[in-house]
């Protein structure tokens, strides 16, 4: 069904829970989704690859070699097709990227929101990152200590556009409903729905999280 106006990126530096994060959405069946595949050996997924490709494009930083980068009119191109397709991403090239400034200005009819996620310990995301198959797309961080300065970039950004956003822990959404469903009850198209509570919100967690495959380091 479809929300208004509203386009909700899921953000992150990646190994913090955005892929279980899709999964909860997608079980409300409350928005129209288009996802990419599940990636077993990165036990993680469902990015749509031109939402990569739109977030290198809008920079001239390159941060993965093997994205295109800055060329401003291919991305807002893409930017307006994902948007007139799905009114969920999820992407960890908007964190590192940085580039919800773009998006704002490609798009100005979309009211976005952004779920910005974090691990409890970024340290975490490098050990985790270690135990995929593509520990090289975390080499832009040497440390914890770089990743939780680029999430302040973020945070800024975000404050800077007016652009709001919720910020979620993991493993501790995945482990606590309560916690969950007070993050949610910012969220605009949630609070439209009068069935969403903390009984809906431990019922979709029950189907969307696989509690004893979260990797804690």
């Amino acid at each position: 069904m479809a929300i208004d106006n509203n386009f909700t990126i899921i953000t992150g530096s990646g190994r913090c829970g955005t892929s279980a994060f899709i999964s909860f959405m997608r079980e409300t069946e409350f928005f129209h989704m288009v996802m990419g595949s599940f990636t077993p050996a990165m036990r993680g997924g469902y990015e749509l690859p031109k939402v990569s490709v739109a977030n290198s494009l809008c920079s001239k930083n390159i941060i993965f070699p093997h994205l295109r980068h800055n060329n401003l009119p291919e991305s807002t191109s893409l930017i307006k097709e994902i948007v007139e397709t799905t009114e969920i991403v999820k992407d960890p090239t908007f964190f590192f990227y940085n580039s919800y400034e773009h998006w704002k200005k490609s798009v100005p009819q979309k009211d976005i929101q952004v779920f910005l996620l974090k691990r409890d310990n970024q340290e975490n995301v490098l050990k985790s990152a270690k135990k995929t198959v593509s520990e090289k797309d975390w080499s832009y961080f040497k440390n914890g200590e770089e990743i939780e300065k680029h999430y302040k970039l973020n945070v800024q950004t975000l404050l800077n556009l007016n652009i709001p956003f919720i910020e979620l822990e993991f493993p501790k959404f995945v482990m606590d409903p309560v916690y969950l469903f007070n993050k949610l009850k910012k969220y605009k198209p949630f609070s439209k729905q009068k069935n969403f509570n903390l009984d809906f919100v431990k019922n979709i967690s029950s189907k969307a999280f696989i509690k004893s495959l979260v990797t804690i380091k």
